[in-house]
């Protein structure tokens, strides 16, 4: 992902569950993302240009479960405004976990 921010949940039996980390992955700085299935990943992008790959392990299938970016409960400072979100993601209920 040329760049991006991304949010990582974590298992339920984790330390760390429901917690959050950002990451600015570029072209320039070269950094990849591993964001194991269990995971929430969300991102945003700070250029007009960026291009997202993904790599991944089975056909994709629409989400039955998702976090919205302003959910309250993770209370992401987005470094830009949110400007275009899915139809799907913006709809999802507040996290319960």
């Amino acid at each position: 992902m040329p760049q991006g921010r991304d949010l990582g949940r974590h298992r339920r039996e984790s330390p760390s569950f429901g917690r959050w980390q950002g990451f600015e992955l570029s072209g320039d700085n070269g950094r990849q993302l591993y964001v194991p299935a269990e995971l929430a990943h969300g991102f945003q992008t700070l250029a007009d240009d960026t291009d997202v790959n993904y790599l991944i392990s089975e056909p994709y299938v629409a989400a039955a479960f998702g976090i919205r970016h302003d959910d309250t409960r993770f209370a992401i400072p987005w470094p830009l405004p949110v400007s275009a979100v899915s139809d799907n993601d913006q709809h999802w209920p507040d996290f319960i976990g």
